[in-house]
């Protein structure tokens, strides 16, 4: 496997996790993740050069492990085990908000969207499972309902 998926995208980064660090557990994908992981990363090429207008984007969560994934409490059909979700932000274009307006106003193929918005800011969730739905969805952090749409709880 190599480490440099794309020109703006590695592997460290998308397998990093704090809480497997800490607690000593594997987060290093199989084949068929790793094939997953190379496919998300393709379409955030598309994200950061296409639509964000070449700014960086700070990866805060891709690939989970299933026992990664327990241990932060992660849904047990999360698509960031299969390396098909990415939660990140990209300051330099603008709020979490306006990143999801750009994605949405896209002609980008998605599974789901979520504006997941907290006391911190909040970051962009975006999956790219099988269904290609592009469903787009907000969310507050503590809340477990989710709104249809891009809309401020």
């Amino acid at each position: 496997m190599k480490n440099q998926l794309t020109p703006h995208f590695t592997l460290a980064e998308a397998t990093h996790s704090d809480t497997a660090k800490s607690r000593g557990l594997s987060n290093q994908p199989n084949e068929q993740e790793y094939a997953n992981i190379l496919f998300a990363a393709s379409k955030m090429e598309t994200i950061r050069n296409d639509i964000l207008g070449g700014n960086a984007c700070l990866i805060l969560s891709w690939f989970r492990s299933l026992v990664v994934n327990r241990a932060v409490g992660g849904s047990s059909t999360s698509d960031h085990m299969s390396g098909l979700s990415i939660d990140f932000i990209c300051p330099k274009f603008g709020s979490v908000k306006q990143v999801c307006e750009a994605i949405t106003k896209s002609d980008l193929e998605f599974d789901q969207l979520i504006y997941e918005q907290s006391a911190n800011g909040g970051w962009v969730h975006i999956g790219f499972g099988q269904r290609m739905r592009r469903q787009v969805l907000s969310k507050r952090s503590g809340n477990p309902k989710y709104f249809n749409g891009i809309i401020d709880i």
